[in-house]
C-alpha cells in the first residue's frame, strides 16, 4: 500500500471514530437528559423555570450520571486492554 493510501485510509478511520464518538456523546446526553428530567421535573409544571430543589436535583443527577459513565468508561479500559495487547502481538506475527 502506498503511503497516500495509507495515510488516506487513516484519515478515514478517524473519521469514523470521530463520527462514532458524537454519537455516543449525543446518546449519552440524550438517556442522561431523559432519566434526570424523570427524575426530579415533575410533569405538571407550575413555573416556567426550575425551582431552587429542581435544579439542585438536576445537578446532582447529572453529575451522579457522568461519574458512572467515568467509571464505566474506566472498567471497560482495564478490561479490554490485554485484549488489545494479545491483538497487538498476533499483528506483529
Amino acid at each position: 500500500m502506498t503511503t497516500t493510501m495509507s495515510s488516506s485510509a487513516d484519515a478515514v478511520n478517524m473519521q469514523i471514530v470521530a463520527d462514532l464518538e458524537i454519537e455516543m456523546m449525543a446518546d449519552l446526553y440524550r438517556r442522561m437528559s431523559s432519566a434526570c428530567q424523570k427524575k426530579c421535573i415533575p410533569t405538571t409544571y407550575r413555573d416556567p423555570d426550575l425551582s431552587k430543589g429542581e435544579a439542585i436535583c438536576v445537578d446532582r443527577c447529572v453529575a451522579k450520571y457522568l461519574e458512572v459513565h467515568d467509571k464505566l468508561g474506566k472498567k471497560l479500559t482495564q478490561l479490554t486492554a490485554p485484549d488489545e495487547k494479545v491483538l497487538q502481538k498476533l499483528q506483529q506475527h
